[in-house]
């Protein structure tokens, strides 16, 4: 929970504001501005006991419900999950993540709320999320001079978003609303 609320902590233009401390939430933690931040500004919220939980791990409905909290996103009126049901804590969020096209379910119909959200998953929602995409031509036109990692296969289904979160590039939009053409690699 702390890697999750750090990454959306880096992606804020503006860290000043009201912080909101947990008992669980050191000042002195490589994870706590992040933590505080977020909670000060509503991103993310702990549990009723007045912790946090930051080394625990985050579920699929935890940090969908963060990313919209986060992307200021309205809550959707519906989804389709067979296991998201509308009495639930999340299903605004999953619905309003599903209606902006950030999340899609597994093959038989599910979304896992409970199940904990791999890195994979993570970066595809952080990526639709800021309309990025992988520039795949780029990518393997400059492979050579790129991070890459041997656990993650050209035909994994997250490839490109990984590689766009795990290289820095400078890019440009032929169009609002469209995706990245990288330029560079940094």
């Amino acid at each position: 929970r702390a890697e999750a609320a750090t990454m959306f902590y880096n992606l804020l233009s503006s860290k000043n504001g009201t912080v909101r401390t947990f008992a669980d939430v050191p000042m002195n933690q490589w994870y706590a501005n992040a933590v505080t931040t977020l909670a000060g500004a509503g991103v993310i919220n702990g549990y009723p006991d007045g912790t946090f939980k930051p080394d625990a791990p985050i579920t699929r409905a935890e940090f969908v419900t963060m990313a919209m909290n986060f992307a200021k996103e309205d809550k959707g009126a519906a989804c389709s999950f067979a296991d998201v049901l509308q009495n639930m804590w999340y299903y605004g969020a999953i619905a309003g993540a599903t209606e902006n096209g950030w999340i899609s379910g597994y093959p038989n119909g599910t979304f896992g709320p409970d199940r904990y959200i791999t890195r994979a998953e993570v970066t595809s929602v952080i990526n639709r999320m800021e309309n990025r995409a992988a520039d795949m031509t780029f990518i393997v036109e400059n492979l050579k001079d790129m991070r890459t990692f041997s656990d993650l296969p050209f035909q994994h289904w997250a490839y490109g978003s990984m590689m766009e979160a795990a290289n820095g590039h400078g890019y440009i939009r032929e169009q609002e609303n469209t995706y990245e053409v990288w330029t560079e690699i940094k």
